[in-house]
């Protein structure tokens, strides 16, 4: 059987399948004086990782911070 952390991970993991399937469109965006077009489920994705990568990069701050 799963552990709850396992069964949030696969239930969030179908969520964002299902998000970036369904929003397949292309969107332009505008990025300081830069402007391009792209699908929103990369945009997406991209955000998802940046997201992900910020997070571990504090929890990993968090646990290696000295005890008081």
């Amino acid at each position: 059987m799963f552990t709850g952390k396992q069964l949030i991970t696969i239930i969030l993991t179908g969520l964002v399948l299902i998000i970036l399937i369904q929003n397949s469109y292309s969107v332009k965006l505008k990025f300081l004086f830069l402007y391009f077009s792209l699908p929103l489920s990369i945009l997406v994705l991209a955000v998802l990782l940046v997201g992900i990568l910020i997070g571990h990069w504090l929890n990993r701050r968090k646990s290696h911070a000295p005890k008081r």
